[in-house]
């Protein structure tokens, strides 16, 4: 995310990313210097689908 972040000429691209395996969704958003992550678990299907459809829209 980082890396992408820096080869965007404008600084001030948010930068969104999502690792899983399988069981455990992570989340992450870069603004500026600021990270923040979120955690989901597969069994909470209703959350874990709110923040994915929030990412790509």
């Amino acid at each position: 995310m980082i890396a992408a972040q820096r080869l965007n000429v404008e600084y001030q691209v948010i930068i969104f990313g999502i690792v899983s395996n399988g069981d455990s969704w992570q989340f992450g958003k870069i603004e500026r210097e600021i990270f923040t992550r979120n955690s989901f678990l597969k069994k909470k299907l209703d959350e874990l689908f709110a923040a994915v459809n929030f990412v790509f829209q």
